[in-house]
């Protein structure tokens, strides 16, 4: 029989554990790091990196796996994931095995959503990839977050 600190140990694990201090905070190293997990797929998936206020990398989680041209997003289980992990700011990431690197109208939707169901918790969505095998694209980058979300060179003034 398990004690109550050995189960929080277990529950409380990460799934994928970080090394101390890593920084994900330009585009291009959010790119680095989903670009491996994301791009050799046949089917979309829906990633998620949990980050601290100063971009710090606190652990990534697949949340959803799909078919050829789509997958589910819940903003309730992302942002339950968000609150379980002490994150205050969240990245996104997604591919299209398809290969366009641009995001669809779904997907515009469906990250302004995710936008405003976190302002209320807190928790800020610094950028949406779109991952491919040849590369990705940035929804932050290209002005497509929601209109409270501004677009910047670095993931939304990581300090």
């Amino acid at each position: 029989m398990l004690s109550d600190a050995q189960l929080f140990a277990r529950f409380c694990a990460p799934l994928h554990p970080m090394p101390p201090l890593r920084l994900v905070d330009t585009p291009a190293r959010a790119l680095g790091l989903f670009r491996p997990r994301l791009a050799h797929l046949e089917v979309e998936e829906l990633h998620i990196a949990h980050l601290s206020q100063g971009c710090t990398l606190l652990a990534v989680e697949c949340l959803t796996r799909g078919n050829d041209h789509c997958t589910v997003v819940d903003p309730r289980q992302i942002y339950r994931r968000a609150l379980r992990w002490g994150a205050t700011r969240i990245l996104l990431a997604h591919n299209h095995p398809g290969g366009s690197p641009d995001p669809s109208p779904a997907d515009i939707r469906a990250t302004q959503r995710i936008v405003a169901a976190g302002q209320g918790l807190g928790i800020g969505l610094v950028d949406h990839l779109i991952i491919t095998r040849h590369g990705g694209s940035s929804m932050a980058e290209a002005g497509l977050m929601a209109p409270e979300t501004p677009a910047v060179g670095t993931l939304h003034r990581c300090t």
